[in-house]
């Protein structure tokens, strides 16, 4: 059996869906589900890429550092803008 999968950004982010759509100038509600998928991919890449629990010397949750909460907001960013796929 693996181990268990590091969550640490998807548990810990303090990314929302507000705060994506702020950021890609969405005003409406409309998207909000497929943001949110986005978010959620977002985190699960950089959990799976950084594997990183970011805990302190005694074991406590450190704030996630500022690049890796900028990398998922371009992430959604990115998905959002190219959500066709070339279609």
């Amino acid at each position: 059996m693996g181990a268990n999968p590091i969550t640490a950004i998807a548990d810990n982010s303090v990314l929302t869906v507000a705060i994506c759509k702020q950021h890609i100038r969405k005003d409406t509600n409309d998207e909000d589900f497929i943001i949110g998928l986005y978010l959620q991919a977002a985190w699960s890449r950089a959990d799976a890429y950084c594997q990183n629990p970011f805990l302190d010397a005694k074991g406590r949750q450190r704030d996630l550092p500022a690049d890796v909460e900028l990398f998922c907001l371009q992430f959604v960013s990115l998905a959002y803008e190219n959500r066709t796929l070339g279609v």
